[in-house]
C-alpha cells in the first residue's frame, strides 16, 4: 500500500501532433495548489467523465488556456509511484466562479459531433468499424477489434460515428469504448487476470474495503434462452433460432446452476419456472443474421445477475472494464467480478473509489429442454423424402436510402443473391435519424428513384 498524499497531474495535448505538452512548473503549481476535488467516472458503456473543482477567488483560472472549451487535456492520478495511465479528455463545460468547475469527456466526444449518411456494400461490421476508427486516428496497437464474418450492405443514416459504432457493437453483443490503450470494439474480456484482490473485513481499518458491500440480485428476472423468430427472405419459411447456454459461446464469471429435470415431479416446477424463453420476432433475416442477433441478445440478458457496490481505498490499477477478485463475503458472492463503473475521487489528499461490480450466472438446461440450433418451424418435405437438396447461393442484405411512392425519405430493405439479383419483397423502413432536407439532397446527387414494392407485398 503506497503512502503519502494522492496526486493529480494535468497536461495539455497538442492539437496537431496529439503529443503531451507538459505545463510549465509555474502553471502546474498554480493549478494543483488550487485543486479542491478531483473526480473521474469510468463507465463500461457511457462516456468517461472528468470533474475538477478549483479555488478561484482571484478569477485567474478563467484566463488559463487549459480550460478552454474543446481543449484536449491529459490527466493522470493516484498515489506517488502508482498512477493511472494518462487519459486524454476533451473540455466540455466550464461553469461557476469561485469555486470553478471544469467538466471533460473522453475522446469519443470528438466522434459524436457530426451526423452523416453513407453506405458500404458487401462488408462485415468489423471492416466498417476499422475504417471509421482510422478516420479518427486509431490504428495498430491502439485499435482493438473482434472480427465478424457475416457480409451485408450497411447504411449509416444521419448518425454520429460514436452512435453508429455503438449500434454495430450492440447488435453483435460487443462493447464499444475508448480508454488509455485506444479504441475497443469487442466482446467482454472475461478470461484476463484480475488486477486486484480485495478481502472484506468487518473492521474497515484492517482492509481496503471501507464500508460494508451493498448487493443487488433478482434471479426471478432471469432468461434461460432467447428465441429469435424470423422469415427467410428466399423461402418465406420461419426460422426459430436460439441463443442460450447450450447454443451460444459465452464467457461467464458466475457459477453454472443445473435447473433440474422438468419430467421429475420434485424438480419439474422449479425447472419450468426458471427455463423461461424470451421470444423476439425480428422480421426478414437470413439464418446467420438471426443467429448473430439471438447470441447477442442472450449475452446481454445474462449480464449482471449479481451486482455489488464497494467503497475502497483508491488503486490506480482499478478502472471500468477490468476484473477484480473479492473474497470473505459469502460463498456465492466471492470470486471474480467485472467492473462496470469506477468513480475515482481525490479530495484533501485522500484517494478512494466507488465501484459498481457485476457477474452473471448461467443456467444449464437439462437434456429434455435442449433445442436444435437453427431449426425451421416446419419440416422440409424434400428432406423428409430423402431427395437431394438443391444448393443455393448466399444472400446479403441491401439497404438503400430512397423515396417511397409517397415521396417520403425511407430506407429500402431487400436481399440480393451472388449475382446482385433482388430476391423477395422490399420492406420500407423509416427512421428517426433521417433528415428529410439533408437526405433528399443526398438522393438528388446520386440520382435515386422510388423503389416500387414487389407485387403482393
Amino acid at each position: 500500500m503506497p503512502f503519502g498524499h494522492a496526486t493529480v497531474i494535468i497536461s495539455l495535448v497538442d492539437a496537431e501532433s496529439d503529443d503531451l505538452d507538459l505545463l510549465s512548473e509555474e502553471m502546474e503549481k498554480a493549478i494543483t495548489e488550487r485543486l479542491i476535488r478531483f473526480s473521474f467516472s469510468d463507465h463500461f458503456r457511457k462516456k468517461d467523465q472528468l470533474k475538477l473543482t478549483f479555488r478561484n477567488d482571484d478569477f485567474e483560472l478563467l484566463e488559463n488556456p487549459i480550460f478552454a472549451k474543446g481543449q484536449k487535456i491529459a490527466v493522470t492520478w493516484g498515489w506517488p509511484g502508482q498512477t493511472a495511465p494518462p487519459r486524454r479528455m476533451v473540455v466540455h463545460k466550464v461553469k461557476g466562479g469561485d469555486p470553478l468547475e471544469v467538466e471533460a469527456l473522453d475522446t469519443t466526444q470528438l466522434m459524436d459531433k457530426e451526423k452523416m449518411s453513407r453506405d458500404w456494400e458487401n462488408v462485415t461490421d468489423s471492416e466498417v468499424v476499422r475504417e471509421i476508427a482510422g478516420e479518427h486516428g486509431y490504428y495498430g496497437q491502439f485499435l482493438h477489434i473482434e472480427e465478424t464474418t457475416d457480409r451485408h450492405d450497411i447504411s449509416q443514416r444521419y448518425q454520429t460515428n460514436a452512435r453508429f459504432l455503438n449500434m454495430l457493437a450492440r447488435r453483435n453483443g460487443y462493447e464499444f469504448y475508448v480508454d488509455a490503450s485506444g479504441m475497443h470494439w469487442h466482446d467482454r474480456k472475461l478470461s484476463e487476470e484480475p488486477v486486484r484482490t480485495l478481502i472484506y473485513r468487518a473492521d474497515p481499518a484492517r482492509g481496503d474495503i471501507l464500508e460494508p458491500p451493498q448487493f443487488d440480485v433478482d434471479l426471478s428476472k432471469g432468461v434461460s434462452r432467447i428465441k429469435v423468430v424470423a422469415r427467410d427472405p428466399r423461402t418465406k419459411e420461419l426460422w426459430e433460432v436460439y441463443g442460450g447456454p447450450n447454443d451460444t459461446e459465452i464467457e461467464t464469471l458466475g457459477l453454472e446452476d443445473e435447473m433440474g429435470d422438468p419430467e421429475d415431479a420434485d424438480q419439474g416446477l422449479r425447472a419450468n419456472r426458471l427455463s423461461r424463453v424470451d421470444v423476439r420476432n425480428m422480421g426478414i433475416l437470413t439464418e446467420s443474421e438471426a443467429k448473430t442477433i439471438a447470441d447477442a441478445m442472450y449475452r446481454e440478458a445474462v449480464k449482471g445477475k449479481y451486482k455489488m457496490n464497494l467503497s475502497v481505498i483508491g488503486d490506480a490499477r482499478i478502472g471500468a472494464k477490468v476484473l477484480i477478485d473479492v473474497y470473505n463475503i459469502a460463498p456465492s458472492w466471492d470470486g471474480l467480478y467485472y467492473v462496470r463503473e469506477c468513480e475515482s475521487v481525490i479530495e484533501g489528499g485522500a484517494f478512494r473509489q466507488e465501484l459498481k461490480l457485476e457477474k452473471s450466472m448461467l443456467r444449464k438446461l437439462p437434456v429434455s429442454k435442449k433445442r436444435k440450433k437453427g431449426t425451421k418451424e416446419k419440416d422440409n418435405p424434400v428432406e423428409a423424402t430423402g431427395e437431394k437438396k438443391e444448393e443455393v447461393g448466399s444472400l446479403r442484405r441491401k439497404r438503400i436510402l430512397t423515396t417511397d411512392p409517397g415521396g417520403n425519405v425511407v430506407l429500402a430493405n431487400y436481399w440480393v443473391d451472388e449475382t446482385g439479383t433482388a430476391v423477395g419483397d422490399v420492406d420500407y423502413e423509416t427512421s428517426a435519424y433521417i433528415d428529410q432536407e439533408a437526405d433528399l439532397d443526398y438522393l438528388a446527387t446520386i440520382g435515386a428513384q422510388s423503389i416500387e414494392p414487389d407485387a403482393g407485398q
